[in-house]
């Protein structure tokens, strides 16, 4: 699964802009993205279900929640594991507010999805949380809210997912 996860991954970036899959970080993040979605299938595949259900995908199924955490750092750094954001209050390639972004790229990968964890059991839109709160009024052209914003993170992240999986670079399956 991993080295159809990573190619669908950097299809996807292709289809954001090529310049993403050649940047700096993009396969240090590819890679980490690939392996914490990974790690959380593979947990799920070897624990009882009502264990398993902890490691369950967020989204509609793994390769959409790599797909959307990997649009996530294209948004917001740039596929940048180093940069600084919100007058230095968020760091790495996640805009993360905690002290795993000025961590490795797996680090902060595993941060970033750990707390998007916490926003599926606090929110109908679990990435919402990435905002600090479910519903939060957010002050850029974006959106209105932290909900309509992640709701509109994720369709893009869906759709660039299923065109990049369209070019033919794997199955569908191979990447789930």
């Amino acid at each position: 699964m991993h080295e159809a996860l990573v190619a669908v991954l950097f299809a996807m970036l292709h289809v954001v802009g090529p310049g993403y899959a050649r940047s700096r970080d993009a396969r240090l993040i590819v890679e980490a993205v690939a392996d914490v979605v990974e790690d959380d299938a593979e947990a799920a595949a070897n624990l009882p279900p009502d264990e398993a259900k902890a490691f369950a995908p967020i989204t509609s199924s793994y390769a959409e929640d790599a797909a959307l955490q990997l649009y996530w750092a294209v948004r917001e750094s740039s596929l940048n594991l180093t940069i600084t954001g919100d007058g230095g209050k968020s760091r790495g390639a996640w805009q993360l507010q905690l002290p795993a972004g000025t961590s490795s790229a797996h680090a902060q990968a595993r941060a970033w999805r750990k707390l998007l964890r916490v926003g599926a059991k606090r929110c109908p839109v679990a990435a919402s949380i990435m905002w600090g709160d479910c519903e939060v009024e957010l002050s850029t052209d974006e959106a209105a809210t932290s909900k309509s914003a992640a709701l509109r993170r994720q369709a893009k992240a869906r759709a660039l997912l299923l065109r990049a999986m369209a070019m033919g670079v794997v199955r569908t399956a191979d990447a789930r």
